[in-house]
């Protein structure tokens, strides 16, 4: 290797086969072993420097574990053979002063803190994985009576999803030039309501507990007519529009309550779907700010749905319904509400309000005339009065889903 070993020596003009100039060698019995040799981790001083292992070419990079849990500081850490005390091969903890921050720390959202060293004080999932129908606005307070608009106002959004969101940056807006874009963690869990305010004191707001307060100098919800939207960038999420009493309810010191079973984006979207909230919140103003939404009226799937399925689904019932129309569960509400008949072009199955023209209803009771059909069940008694009533009443009530 060019480096000879000091206790074995000869004298001589010119050096014998075997020997080198220099006796620097620390083990002439290797090759690799000698001044300036290639130093590695393997406890052997192959540079004969009497450091074993320094400045190894293989060293680890070792990462400093200062609280103890496991995880290391991916700014702190060394190159070294071995590791030394406290630290470790680990780099993912994120925050190496609190023994309960690690990546299996458990998260609680929204609190200041990446427990779990995700990146996110909260669901991972943010905004830009919301579609269209995923957040549903299911109750508005746009004139409470208790206290100043610009203390009472709100409204309610329902996750109609199995995913939990992190809803930072999502923008509500209201109106031209009225908008808000949400700022900081704010999670919402699948099947949940949140409630965003003008006022999150419920002292001075009517009694409400608010998920999320915004500017009332950002967002007005006007008293008469007015939309209110939440958008991520281009994307419409949910969006509705209130119309003076037109079609949606117009109250004073109530809610707009969508119906429970209508928490869909388009059906939200139909004023006949909401009513008058009549749940007090507190002693002062009415309606359910976070909770499950009352129920309008009397719903299809109860003691409508019952007759239906006992009297009609036997012929009406997919895969093949008689006249392609089907009452049997889970079906009946779509195939009646707001169809038009076949028999007849100016009447509506079930006319929501107005079950005297409802062609339902007119079958039923066999008033449709010659040429329109039998009574309906065909080939059974008719209905009774009462019977019969049960389903005119949920139609005049709104035929609720």
């Amino acid at each position: 290797d060019g480096f000879g070993d000091a206790e074995t020596t000869t004298e001589a003009c010119e050096a014998p086969n075997g020997y080198a100039a220099h006796g620097t060698d620390c083990d002439d019995s290797d090759k690799d072993i000698h001044p300036g040799a290639t130093e590695h981790c393997d406890g052997v001083d192959e540079d004969c420097d009497n450091d074993v292992d320094e400045d190894a070419v293989d060293t680890s990079t070792w990462y400093a574990d200062t609280d103890s849990d496991g995880f290391g500081d991916p700014d702190n850490f060394v190159e070294a053979c071995e590791a030394p005390t406290d630290y470790i091969s680990d780099d993912s903890d994120c925050d190496d002063t609190d023994i309960q921050v690690n990546p299996n720390g458990t998260e609680v959202d929204c609190d200041g803190t990446d427990s779990d060293c995700d990146g996110f004080d909260g669901p991972t999932t943010g905004i830009n994985s919301l579609s269209t129908g995923d957040l549903i606005i299911t109750e508005v307070m746009q004139n409470p009576n208790s206290v100043f608009d610009e203390d009472g106002e709100w409204f309610e959004v329902y996750n109609n999803t199995n995913t939990e969101f992190d809803l930072d940056g999502i923008e509500l807006n209201s109106g031209s030039n009225n908008s808000h874009t949400v700022s900081g963690c704010l999670d919402i869990e699948p099947g949940a309501y949140m409630v965003f305010a003008t006022n999150d004191d419920s002292s001075t707001n009517g009694g409400v507990s608010v998920d999320y307060a915004y500017s009332y100098n950002d967002l007005k919800l006007a008293n008469g007519s007015d939309n209110l939207q939440l958008d991520v960038g281009s994307t419409t999420i949910d969006a509705i529009t209130w119309d003076d009493g037109a079609t949606f309810p117009d109250p004073t010191g109530a809610s707009m309550n969508l119906h429970v079973n209508n928490t869909d984006e388009s059906e939200n979207d139909e004023g006949e779907f909401w009513c008058e909230s009549e749940t007090p919140i507190g002693s002062a103003d009415l309606g359910t700010p976070g909770a499950e939404n009352e129920e309008c009226g009397e719903s299809i799937d109860t003691n409508v749905q019952a007759l239906f399925t006992a009297d009609c689904a036997g012929c009406h019932s997919s895969p093949s319904p008689s006249k392609s129309l089907e009452l049997d569960s889970g079906n009946a509400w779509a195939a009646i509400y707001n169809v038009t008949s076949l028999h007849s072009s100016s009447h509506l199955l079930a006319d929501p309000g107005d079950s005297e023209n409802s062609w339902v209803i007119i079958k039923l009771e066999g008033t449709q005339g010659s040429g329109n059909g039998d009574t309906m069940p065909k080939g059974d008694p008719p209905w009774s009065s009462s019977d019969i009533q049960t389903v005119k009443d949920w139609i005049d009530a709104g035929a609720w889903k």
